[in-house]
């Protein structure tokens, strides 16, 4: 939701649009992270049970 509140603010201030960049390039960096720390949990997980 915020993001949408972002863009809406974006158009019409331009220091916004470069905030809403940072805010949406730091939720994929989120995602991915999240994303590694899964895959990482799940092969660590893996590693202590067969082993």
């Amino acid at each position: 939701m915020s993001v949408v509140v972002f863009a809406i603010r974006g158009c019409k201030c331009g220091e916004g649009w470069w905030m809403f960049m940072a805010l949406y390039v730091m939720d994929i960096i989120k995602y991915i992270f999240n994303a590694l720390y899964k895959t990482y949990k799940m092969i660590v997980d893996y590693i202590l049970n067969t082993h």
